[in-house]
């Protein structure tokens, strides 16, 4: 009766958001598509906005939605709400303000969000919780108030100061907006000016340039005859060009925001392709960009090589501008292969050579040689 009398509550709630949300930021469209995982608006980024409910479960996944109009001009006001004396927000309005993806999953009843993959992950009524890679032990659970999932104004502090600019003011939850993040309505395909500072390029040294991009798949090994992964904690010597070859064959296979090994479903975000990848090459890498982003060897813009892990933030009204959303792999000519829901859907590859990926790089690393 209790989980019951949850999904009912949660189906009100997606019906409520499926209304309210129907103009979600400027330029933004919603999707009814129950198997793709939508993507959030960021007003001055390429990636397009949705949210949908299922006809008849819960909401699976999501993006940001209207939460009403702010109280001051790029503010947004998120109401308290009190249970035996600790103060609570609803946790779905808080993760589309924040611009993140989300997944429910009814079974477990967790919710995981995040930019591009899963960086945060929560479960209903437990003080269980993870942050990138990391286990935490929240102060209070999430837990249901007035049919709704709410999480602690304490447990927002413990997983989102890194991430969010907020306050507590009188009996609201204020997200201000970050002071560092990019003009509204950046043009992504908008050239920067030659010389640019921001200005990717190729190590002329790289010795897996031309190898990477004449091996075919043909010549890749059977994938039983691969090496078990070992942690990455030094650069280890693999078969780069054969890696680019294999991550080649994944092009199209579609992306699922917190997606699940995919032997098992057969999607890919973005830190689960790259660590797909190279566990076939024997080096194992932790579920997140943002945890993959603290190994290996930070390389210039300037001089990347082919297999370099390149890092982004996800741009958003209320996001710091300084976390990893997003990791592609170089593939050389200022290209990356990457798994992303747009602008194709899916594993593609991407020219970084424009305004949007310049200026959202924040680092690259090398884990391999």
């Amino acid at each position: 009766m209790r989980k019951s009398a949850r999904i009912s509550a949660i189906i009100c709630l997606a019906a409520a958001l499926a209304v309210t949300s129907a103009c979600a930021g400027v330029g933004s469209r919603h999707s009814a598509d129950r198997d793709r995982a939508v993507s959030p608006q960021a007003e001055n980024s390429p990636y397009s906005s949705g949210s949908w409910a299922s006809d008849n479960m819960s909401i699976l996944s999501g993006s940001p939605g209207p939460v009403g109009l702010p109280a001051v001009p790029g503010e947004a006001s998120l109401p308290l709400k009190v249970a035996d004396g600790e103060e609570y927000v609803e946790v779905e309005q808080l993760i589309r303000l924040a611009g993140f993806r989300f997944k429910w999953d009814d079974n477990r009843q967790t919710l995981k969000f995040g930019d591009n993959d899963a960086a945060f992950e929560l479960k209903l009524d437990s003080v269980d919780a993870r942050k990138e890679d990391d286990q935490l032990r929240l102060k209070n659970p999430p837990r249901m108030i007035d049919g709704v999932p709410c999480i602690p104004v304490s447990a927002v502090s413990d997983l989102l100061t890194d991430e969010l600019v907020f306050a507590k003011e009188g009996q609201s939850l204020m997200l201000k907006p970050s002071p560092e993040q990019l003009p509204l309505k950046v043009d992504e395909d908008a050239p920067l000016p030659e010389g640019s500072a921001l200005d990717f390029g190729d190590d002329p040294e790289d010795p897996y340039k031309q190898a990477a991009a004449d091996m075919s798949a043909a010549a890749l090994p059977a994938d039983d005859g691969l090496e078990a992964a070992v942690p990455a904690a030094v650069l280890k010597d693999i078969n780069i060009p054969a890696l680019i070859a294999r991550a080649r064959t994944y092009l199209g296979v579609r992306y699922e925001f917190g997606a699940e090994p995919y032997p098992k479903s057969g999607t890919f975000d973005c830190s689960t392709y790259t660590a797909y990848l190279f566990d076939k090459y024997g080096i194992a890498l932790p579920r997140t960009a943002r945890a993959q982003a603290k190994l290996g060897n930070t390389v210039s813009r300037s001089s990347l090589r082919v297999g370099d892990l390149l890092y982004f933030y996800v741009p958003g009204r209320f996001q710091t501008n300084k976390t990893v959303g997003h990791v592609g792999i170089y593939i050389g000519n200022r290209n990356m292969i990457h798994a992303s829901p747009e602008p194709k859907d899916g594993v593609q590859i991407t020219s970084i050579d424009k305004a949007y990926w310049k200026r959202t790089f924040l680092l690259a690393k090398r884990i391999a040689k």
